[in-house]
């Protein structure tokens, strides 16, 4: 399984939420991305952090009480159990949940990745 990085909005966002856990992708305030050694780069003015998406999951339930979810939807009943390519997400947080209704995506990663971004606004920093 290749581990998906989050995109420049989603890394940025998270920096600005307070995400400070080691990394090993670096990015350059002009987007310039990188393997570096493992460290919080969010701690350096001109540079970010880049985490995959399962660390940032990991870091928004351990830290922020936060719970990012993608539920599949549109389940095909045939001679084997078949997911059709269209995502849905939920976010659950300690205080409620809040789902998309109606967001559609072709794919795991991408479903994720805008939930990330919404639990990240949901944070007061």
């Amino acid at each position: 399984m290749k581990e998906e990085y989050v995109k420049k909005e989603t890394y940025i966002l998270a920096k600005e939420k307070g995400f400070d856990w080691d990394c090993q992708y670096v990015a350059t305030s002009e987007f310039f991305v990188y393997k570096s050694g493992l460290d919080n780069h969010n701690q350096y003015h001109d540079y970010y952090s880049v985490p995959t998406q399962s660390l940032l999951q990991k870091w928004l339930r351990e830290e922020k009480g936060i719970v990012v979810t993608v539920v599949p939807y549109g389940y095909k009943l045939s001679e084997r159990f078949d997911i059709d390519n269209t995502f849905s997400y939920s976010v659950h947080t300690v205080k409620g949940v809040w789902i998309c209704d109606g967001c559609d995506f072709l794919s795991y990663t991408e479903a994720m990745e805008t939930g990330e971004q919404e639990a990240l606004k949901q944070l007061s920093q």
